[in-house]
């Protein structure tokens, strides 16, 4: 072989190395970058079960105040958000801006809202939303923001 086929050789090997390199940092780069994010979404989810818990503690008002239709029916604001369901009081002005559905959830302030979590209709019968019951996830979900029974 001439000297000029060698050296061209070698110049393409150091090449494809140096480009193999390249790729190679680039993607191990990214990956780094991936599991950051998934880092993290997992201190995100981490900070919201703890601040879950802290509203459990915090909307644990049984005894404090008497869970009455007559004290329900005071909240019933975007920002003071009470409702009944199933003969329970939930406080769930803090989850009225994440709803799924909107404003639809503002329906429910003050009033006991059975009907339009299970049945998704109002007490005159009207269908709201996709008419279809609160899934499980919705049903667990609802648990976080409970206050409390009902008293008669």
């Amino acid at each position: 072989m001439s000297n000029k086929k060698v050296f061209f050789g070698l110049s393409l090997v150091s090449i494809l190395i140096v480009v193999g390199f390249v790729v190679f940092r680039i993607t191990t780069k990214n990956n780094n970058t991936s599991s950051e994010s998934v880092d993290v979404s997992t201190e995100q989810i981490i900070q919201h079960q703890d601040d879950s818990s802290d509203n459990k503690e915090s909307n644990n008002l049984q005894g404090s105040v008497n869970l009455t239709s007559d004290e329900v029916k005071k909240h019933n604001s975007k920002s003071d958000c009470w409702t009944i369901i199933n003969g329970d009081v939930y406080d769930i002005t803090d989850y009225v801006g994440s709803h799924p559905g909107g404003s639809e959830i503002l329906r429910a302030c003050g009033i006991d809202a059975t009907s339009l979590f299970t049945k998704r209709e109002t007490s005159d019968g009207q269908q709201v939303g996709s008419g279809t019951p609160h899934s499980r996830s919705a049903e667990s979900e609802l648990s976080e923001y409970l206050i409390g029974p009902l008293s008669q």
